[in-house]
């Protein structure tokens, strides 16, 4: 019977009650054995090539788990071994194993209240407790019993899948099991030499860490004297700050009464003030006669544009006239009148694509050409003024680490972008 991927019974129960191997009992019925879980009698199979193990009579039922067999190997290598180790943990974090051998040692015997694994005695035949934990840790009520009892007591935690690659349970590879497992103390008495020897173990960590809160007190010492003289200097520096903030605050108002008094300032004043009202004043003449040269100079070109477009229709005409006429001419077979109707038309287009290189002139040079030029003109200084917000945000980023970069101060918004640039003459006409 198995209950853990394969895994066997090698443990039972002689006809005397004392726990055996299946390696020394007789083969088969023979064996007289009981199981240690149910109690009903058991069959050793020690041939075949399977490896030797008990099983139940058929129709037997039992709920024996590997858990039982391994609780019960663990603890036949404590009795061979005669000795626990643990890991304890000093004061200033380090892991340190322990390794306390035995004087005696007792299986399920009764002792402060209950019946522990193990009971065993140290060399100072001190007790010491060991528990198996193979599926249930120790219950915090059992801790607590112990602690109260003041019982030196170490647990030991097994897992049955740590032996998933044997189909049976051997002293030797629970041996190994136990040597990796984790080992805790669970309790302790202080009043023990075991107790004792842990403490010592400590001692010259507490030593250590002594110097060093020495140590470190004499430096806090230094540093508060430190802090006090530092604190003297900040307040002397401070009074001296105030004084000087007070005696400039002095002299500049000093300062301006002494100015404002002398008269080549006041002269200088007055004169300011006059030039700046003369300024202002000449700024909004100059702002008339802006407005008034641009509305004459607009009247201007529009009936000049009139007048070149009213030309320009009256050769358009003419040139309609002579295509009508040359139309006749053809018919008509006459090739002097030919000759000369293809004459006066190439004259007239070339006039015609004069008056339009002079309207296309005056738009490039007049008033379009001029907004033109303001226009990349603000192109550009909407550039300059980027850099200037660039290099301000690089100082405010500086002073501000944390402080996130707006999304309008991007690669995108540098310029101002593609300008709609005015129509020309022929878009005008088209």
């Amino acid at each position: 019977m198995t209950a853990h991927s394969g895994l066997m019974m090698t443990r039972a129960f002689d006809d005397t009650g004392r726990l055996v191997a299946i390696d020394n009992v007789a083969n088969g019925k023979a064996c007289n054995c009981t199981c240690v879980t149910c109690g009903s009698s058991l069959i050793a199979k020690q041939r075949g090539s399977r490896a030797s193990h008990f099983a139940h009579e058929a129709g037997a039922e039992c709920n024996w788990s590997g858990e039982t067999e391994l609780h019960l190997i663990a603890k036949e290598v404590i009795e061979q071994d005669r000795f626990v180790e643990f890991h304890y943990v000093t004061f200033d974090g380090n892991r340190k194993d322990i390794k306390v051998p035995f004087n005696s040692l007792k299986k399920e015997a009764s002792f402060a209240g209950y019946r522990p694994d193990i009971l065993a005695y140290t060399e100072h035949n001190e007790p010491l407790v060991v528990e198996i934990c193979v599926h249930h840790a120790c219950e915090d009520e059992k801790i607590q019993h112990l602690n109260s009892e003041r019982v030196n007591a170490v647990e030991i935690h097994l897992a049955l899948d740590d032996f998933k690659a044997v189909p049976v349970l051997t002293v030797e590879n629970v041996r190994e099991g136990i040597e990796r497992a984790y080992k805790r103390l669970i309790s302790i008495n202080p009043l023990s030499e075991f107790a004792r020897d842990l403490i010592s173990i400590n001692a010259d960590v507490l030593s250590a860490q002594s110097s060093k809160i020495k140590e470190l007190g004499v430096n806090i010492s230094e540093l508060k004297r430190s802090k006090k003289d530092l604190q003297d200097t900040i307040n002397v520096l401070k009074a001296e700050h105030l004084n000087i903030a007070s005696r400039a605050e002095a002299y500049r108002r000093k300062t301006y009464q002494d100015m404002h008094q002398d008269p080549e300032f006041k002269n200088y004043d007055l004169k300011r003030k006059s030039l700046d009202k003369k300024h202002k004043y000449r700024t909004n003449e100059l702002k008339k006669e802006y407005l008034k040269a641009k509305t004459k100079y607009l009247d201007e070109h529009n009936e000049e544009c009139q007048r070149l477009d009213t030309i320009r229709d009256q050769k358009a005409e003419k040139i309609r006239q002579l295509n009508t006429g040359l139309a006749k001419d053809n018919t008509n077979n006459q090739s002097g009148g030919i000759n000369w109707s293809v004459e006066r038309k190439a004259t007239l287009n070339k006039e015609i694509a004069q008056l339009d290189e002079i309207r296309n002139d005056m738009y490039l040079h007049g008033c379009e050409g001029r907004v033109q030029d303001y226009i990349e003109k603000i192109k550009e200084q909407y550039a300059n003024k980027f850099d200037e917000l660039e290099k301000c945000w690089q100082v405010v980023s500086t002073l501000k680490p944390k402080m996130e970069k707006p999304n309008f101060i991007s690669e995108p918004n540098s310029t101002l972008g593609n300008v709609v640039p005015l129509k020309s003459y022929g878009d005008h006409r088209g």
